[in-house]
This record gives C-alpha cells, structure tokens and sequence, in this order.
C-alpha cells in the first residue's frame, strides 16, 4: 500500500452464485497471511460463509460479539426507545480469525492477530429488515465503516456482500471505496455484473467521498472453450468504457474441496490453480488501487 490508510473493498455481485464469498475470503486470507496487512473482513451475507472458513459457523462457535448485533445494538441507542443503550463502537464486536474446527475452543489460526472478522449469524436478516424499517436505519452502516476507518487499526477492509441491491447493499456502499465484481461466464451472473455498474452509478451521486469501480473479473472458468470466447467478446463490448480485470479465476475441483473442508481454498491448497490465480487477483486490485490513488494525487498537486 501507497501509506498508511484503510481501504474498504465490496466483493459484489447481484447475482448469487458468483463466488463472491470464496473471493472474499481469498482476498482476506491472501492480504493477513502473506501481505501481513492489518485486514478485517466483514460478513455482511446472512449465509455467513466467510464467518465459517475463519472458524465462526453461527451454529457452532455462536458469539454476541457479530455484525448484527452492532446493528441492532446501534439502533436501539440511535432511537432512543432504551434509555441504556448506547453507542458501542465497532471494535468491541470484532472476533479473530480461526482455523475452522468442530471444537468450540479452536484455537486462533495462523495470522498474528492481522485478521479479524465482523461475524454473521442468523439474526441478520432481522436486523437488516429493522435496519430497513427504522428511521433511524440510513447512513446507519455508512457511519460504522466511516468509524472503522478512522482508527487506523487496518489497511484494508474486506466486505462480503450478499446478492440483490436492498436498502442494506446501497447503505454498505455507501461507505465503501472500491467496487470489485465476481462474473461466472453465463448471462445472468453478467446480467447482475451490469446492474452493479448502474448501481455503482447511481449511489456515487449520493456520495460524500468516490467510489470506485475497480472492474469485474471471471470466476470459474473453463479456459479455451468456444463458449468462454465468446462471453469475453460480449463482455468487453458492454464494458467498453468500464475495467476488467486482468486475472482469471479457472474452475477448480480444489475450490469445492476446500469448502467441503470449511477452510480458505489458499491456506487448504495453497498449490491449486484456483489458489494462484487468487494471489494474482489480491496483487493486481493493491495495484490497481496504487495507480488509481497515485494518478489522483498527482492531479490534486497540479
């Protein structure tokens, strides 16, 4: 990184199956362990995938300490309905990353204390139809990441999104700052990788601070085919004025294997195509992101 500031990066698509989530926790995985970079990830997904492969599946290893009860906990103090509650900042709800173990005393995985997590569970969709619903609900999540960012204790903040554009997707990218998009090579996962863009256009607008889109790059590929060419040409004739990322993420039967061992495809199979073409992804968006910012300062001097 360029200095010392923290970056806050949307894994999203509106489309499910797009393989945000394993981005995601790709992405996170890459950046602690072997970019030693302060990292929190943020399972924003009700699913709570990227919560299970750092060691907190919601059933098992169940804590308060989460994402939707800084939500609903920051409502209640917003709305003034409970004359005790009050502000706790975002901090006080992180947990650290784990390896994943059926144990509910597993013990902190490999990453020195350079990777935390805000954990999903089941209440989120409770809190996101509160969060919906209340009138003190907007800018709500806006303003935690505004305040995760001023502390300083990261350099980069990982959201994983969940599908859809909702009140709580356009109130997440409210306070991000890059935008970079997961595309299966079918029509509707590009249907949903389009309707970012319009998204992305339209929330910008309404920003303080820019987004940025850093561009879409294809997940599970079968390279070579017919079929393949053919979206890519189609690809980048609808995204002609807009990025694409360079890496290409191959179908990989590890990937799968990975999962079924609830652990990060990089840390389970560190040697897998899948495995490498994530690392490439993780440098590739630091060095979009340099370039973008250094091109931006230089603009400001003069």
């Amino acid at each position: 990184m360029m200095n010392k500031k923290t970056r806050v990066i949307a894994v999203y698509n509106q489309k499910g199956g797009s393989g945000k989530s394993t981005t995601a926790i790709s992405l996170a995985d890459v950046y602690a362990r072997k970019k030693n970079l302060k990292v929190l990830i943020v399972d924003s997904d009700p699913q709570a995938t990227a919560s299970t492969r750092f060691g907190w599946d919601p059933e098992l290893n169940y804590t308060e300490k989460s994402y939707p009860s800084y939500i609903l906990n920051e409502l209640e103090a917003r709305e003034r309905i409970d004359p005790y509650a009050k502000h706790i900042p975002p901090h006080e709800y992180y947990v650290g990353a784990r390896r994943y173990s059926i144990r509910k005393d597993s013990k902190d995985g490999d990453y020195g204390g350079n990777l935390k997590l805000l954990v999903s569970n089941a209440r989120l969709e409770r809190a996101y139809m509160d969060l919906n619903s209340s009138s003190e609900g907007k800018d709500l999540l806006a303003d935690m990441f505004s305040e995760i960012c001023e502390t300083g204790e990261f350099d980069v903040v990982v959201i994983d999104m969940a599908p859809g554009l909702g009140f709580s997707q356009r109130e997440i990218l409210m306070g991000t700052d890059y935008i970079v998009t997961p595309c299966t090579c079918d029509m509707d996962s590009i249907d949903g990788a389009l309707r970012v863009g319009e998204a992305w256009d339209r929330i910008e607008r309404h920003k303080p601070s820019p987004i940025v889109f850093l561009g879409i790059f294809f997940n599970m590929v079968k390279k070579n085919t017919k079929a393949t060419r053919s979206t890519f040409e189609q690809i980048d004739q609808f995204w002609a004025t807009n990025p694409r990322l360079d890496t290409i993420i191959p179908m990989n039967q590890d990937v799968n294997n990975a999962t079924n061992k609830r652990i990060p495809v990089t840390i389970g199979f560190p040697n897998s195509s899948a495995s490498k073409a994530f690392d490439k992804l993780a440098n590739e968006i630091l060095k979009r992101i340099e370039t973008i910012e250094s091109t931006a300062t230089d603009m400001e001097a003069n």
